[in-house]
């Protein structure tokens, strides 16, 4: 038997559906960007002509979803309005037989044109969206944590005898000058390498003697030289 269970479908618009998954307290952020993009997924499987789109049985597994999948409850079934927008007939037309939503037929031109042109790009934005709350969310997480690690760092800090301070410092200088070197050597190295790299293409090149081995001068002379034997 063949049911269209839905809470708000026939009242609810397309924005109305983005914002109830994207505003659901019941799930994490995290959660919302995997529930958005597993739903873009299901959609794009839908209107594929290799997949759901594909008339008869060949595209049926790619139209039925399976409520008792622990992978679709975890990532898609999780916020209740996925489920009311798959159901509402105007948008992507599923229907629900016992533990399963289910197209039996592969999807209309008007239901693809609705899918791909309004329904995916509407979740393609609510996804970045939140997306984007996420990232701000986790940067800001990440400086609190960073900040009260400078915070005990710095109060340990105060805690040490002068040696100790003095042998942190003294590391910490060791570590700047090495760091240095090791970033002047990737310069002579990248010099040493375009230099290289002219001799071998620049046909009118000549080799030249450097400032340093240019410099004159009276050579030493030794006390035989001198004064002879």
């Amino acid at each position: 038997m063949a049911l269209r269970l839905s809470s708000y479908s026939s009242a609810t618009s397309l924005d109305g559906y983005m914002k109830l998954i994207t505003d659901d307290t019941s799930i994490s952020l995290e959660l919302k960007n995997i529930c958005l993009k597993t739903l873009a997924i299901v959609l794009k499987n839908l209107i594929d002509s290799s997949k759901g789109g594909l008339s008869g049985g060949g595209g049926l597994k790619y139209r039925t979803l399976k409520l008792d999948n622990p992978k679709l409850k975890a990532k898609l079934l999780c916020c209740g309005a996925v489920r009311d927008l798959l159901l509402d007939a105007s948008l992507v037309g599923m229907i629900a037989i016992d533990v399963t939503l289910v197209m039996n037929e592969a999807p209309s031109p008007a239901i693809r044109d609705t899918i791909g042109l309004k329904v995916l790009p509407a979740v393609s934005t609510a996804q970045k969206k939140i997306a984007s709350r996420l990232e701000t969310s986790e940067s800001a997480f990440k400086k609190a944590k960073l900040d009260k690690q400078n915070e005990i760092s710095t109060v340990d800090f105060n805690k040490l005898t002068e040696k100790q301070k003095a042998r942190i410092l003294s590391d910490e200088k060791q570590l700047l000058e090495k760091e240095r070197e090791k970033a002047f050597h990737k310069q002579t190295k990248a010099r040493i390498a375009a230099d290289k790299l002219v001799r071998l293409n620049d046909p009118n090149w000549k080799p030249s003697v450097s400032a340093a081995a240019d410099k004159t001068g009276t050579g030493l002379l030794s006390f035989r030289d001198r004064h002879g034997e």
